[in-house]
């Protein structure tokens, strides 16, 4: 390893080579990184957004299927011929 190197880190490089100049195209260059950084800050806003709908989302899917498997386990218990597993269905007479 070179000098200033840390053992699991990149190589260290010359800021000099990445220095942006006060010349129109250094101004030009930092506008486009500011924009870029606010793209991303915004993206990012908008990813944990959804990622909080999602969640709400599932937990409210969740609590469907339990109150789902509720009313079929009652109907079961009420009506036990009417609500019959697929399976369980005695085929029709023709077969």
């Amino acid at each position: 390893m070179g000098g200033g190197e840390v053992p699991g880190e990149f190589p260290r490089v010359s800021s000099s080579r990445f220095r942006l100049s006060k010349s129109p195209k250094g101004v030009a260059m930092k506008e486009r990184i500011t924009e870029i950084e606010i793209q991303l800050m915004h993206h990012e806003n908008t990813i944990q957004q959804l990622n909080e709908v999602i969640t709400r989302q599932q937990v409210a899917i969740e609590e469907l299927q339990t109150d789902f498997r509720q009313i079929m386990q009652h109907l079961r218990n009420i009506y036990p011929s009417d609500v019959i597993d697929p399976q369980e269905e005695e085929p029709p007479p023709h077969y």
